[in-house]
């Protein structure tokens, strides 16, 4: 028969491991977050790299003609 104690036991081991996952989990929706954001700011670089080579090419255009 067990004991108190190893009842106790058993539940702070199995709380904590539920207590990890869960931080888990927390840490990696906070990285996805993270990755999206860095998409996004990517995204952002990559048009106004864009539009910024589009103004500079009209600008050496119209200097040529």
């Amino acid at each position: 028969m067990r004991s108190y104690y190893h009842y106790t036991i058993y539940y702070v081991e199995n709380l904590q491991g539920n207590l990890s996952s869960f931080a888990m989990s927390y840490l990696f929706v906070g990285q996805q977050t993270e990755v999206q954001k860095m998409r996004v700011e990517m995204a952002i670089m990559k048009r106004d790299a864009e539009h910024y080579s589009r103004q500079v090419s009209y600008a050496t255009q119209s200097q040529v003609l």
